[in-house]
């Protein structure tokens, strides 16, 4: 019985170790005319190595940056908003959204 018990918590401990989020904080002054949202101060993050976050530090609203992390928001698996919402206009092309990349690769390097 001991060993049933012992064997239980170590599979609950391992689950919750592979549920971890990383997270970077950033911020527009680092990023200058690159910074593609509405808000100043934000926060990176990567879930379980596939999803890809974006979080308002002010609000804690959490928006996708991956497919997988999209999905999963429709899906109700997990909880966000839809980055449209926070994504600036590009100055070059009004009618288009300022270009996401340079966040994202900030928050793609917390998966590997």
């Amino acid at each position: 019985m001991k060993k049933y018990l012992l064997m239980m918590v170590c599979i609950a401990l391992s689950s919750s170790a592979l549920a971890a989020e990383k997270f970077k904080e950033i911020d527009s002054k680092s990023f200058g005319d690159k910074w593609p949202l509405t808000f100043e101060h934000a926060k990176v993050s990567c879930v379980n190595s596939h999803y890809v976050f974006v979080y308002d530090i002010d609000t804690d609203e959490r928006y996708p940056l991956s497919g997988m992390a999209k999905n999963a928001v429709k899906s109700g698996k997990m909880e966000g908003r839809d980055l449209k919402e926070v994504l600036k206009k590009d100055p070059n092309d009004p009618l288009e959204r300022a270009d996401i990349g340079p966040v994202f690769s900030e928050a793609i390097a917390l998966c590997e």
